[in-house]
């Protein structure tokens, strides 16, 4: 019997927490405990958890746990984390759903692969430019695999950011001591990047788990929090600088490279442009000194660097990216090799 937690950071979404909430409800998989963070939220969110829990009779195990103020959903997962028991734990947001066989189709993976690390599954999201982030559907992943060449290349550049649906093996995370960097609101990518150090093994299934639902009022999609928003992408972009592995250093460089390309990409409030362009700026001007760079980097940089030359020559930065991937696929495997003489 595999047991699973799911956890879900509440705050402010009495709009959407009762259709997540009974999502989970109409789960199929009977071995479920599922741990709400009340994160200090200030409408009716709490209320309305404790009116549809406090009528449920089921299978599953719901606990809430509340926090004394409003720390954020990094903060909130890492309780979750430390109050979980059970053999893997399963992120969810409070204004997405998941549907009735979802935690089952995972959990069957599990049974197939036992003890993976993780089991990646498929995302829905009505707005089609997210659905193709979110979606691994067209990317001919494996159902399985612990080739380790494989996972140092593409879990970090191809898996989908979102530690949402995916089913996580606790053991492998609090060996590791996996945690999310609280206080910033792209936690998900330093998460994935930590991650991607110590996975050794993933399963994955395409059938659709999970609804991804775009909320305007969330932290991502407000404007209230743009700049919030730029200084943690900036704080993103430096950390990785500043944490890159000497083994893996090809395949992170790429990775950082490319989230420099979404940062100079993200949408931000037209008054809010110059500034992110000027940290942008700041942080290329740092990676171009560095004299350990290959060329094929500092060009990229270069373009990025200059507002006209990327929009002129996007096909050049796409066929740059093609080729530092192909010479990144070596390195790793070089890495790898060298590893195990």
């Amino acid at each position: 019997m595999i047991k699973v937690t799911i956890i879900i950071p509440v705050y402010n979404v009495e709009n959407y927490i009762d259709r997540c909430l009974n999502s989970v409800i109409q789960q199929e998989y009977p071995f479920i405990d599922c741990i709400l963070v009340n994160d200090f939220s200030t409408d009716k969110s709490l209320d309305i958890l404790n009116l549809i829990i406090g009528n449920y009779k089921g299978d599953v195990n719901f606990t809430i746990l509340n926090h004394p103020s409003n720390k954020g959903a990094a903060a909130s997962r890492n309780l979750g984390i430390r109050h979980s028991e059970t053999d893997y734990i399963y992120f969810l947001d409070s204004d997405d759903e998941i549907y009735p066989d979802t935690i089952s189709n995972l959990v069957n993976r599990v049974e197939k692969f036992p003890d993976v690390d993780i089991v990646q599954g498929e995302m829905y999201c009505e707005n089609k430019t997210l659905n193709k982030i979110l979606s691994i559907k067209n990317k001919n992943f494996p159902n399985y695999t612990n080739d380790l060449e494989w996972l140092r290349n593409y879990f970090l550049l191809d898996i989908p950011v979102s530690p949402c649906n995916k089913l996580i093996n606790l053991k492998f995370l609090k060996e590791n001591k996996i945690y999310f960097e609280e206080g910033v609101v792209h936690e998900d990518i330093l998460w994935r990047f930590n991650l991607a150090r110590f996975v050794n093994s993933i399963a994955f299934t395409t059938r659709v788990g999970y609804k991804y639902n775009f909320n305007s009022d969330s932290v991502m999609a407000s404007p209230e929090n743009d700049i919030k928003r730029i200084d943690s992408q900036i704080y993103v972009i430096a950390y990785i600088s500043s944490h890159l592995s000497s083994k893996f250093s090809y395949v992170e460089n790429l990775s950082l490279l490319k989230q420099f390309h979404y940062a100079k990409l993200m949408d931000v409030l037209v008054e809010n442009n110059k500034y992110r362009n000027s940290l942008l700026k700041e942080q290329i001007e740092i990676k171009l000194k560095d004299a350990e760079l290959s060329t094929l980097f500092k060009i990229s940089y270069l373009i990025l660097s200059s507002d006209n030359f990327f929009k002129s020559f996007s096909w050049l930065w796409d066929k740059n990216m093609g080729v530092l991937f192909r010479i990144a696929k070596y390195k790793t495997r070089l890495a790898l090799h060298k590893t195990n003489e």
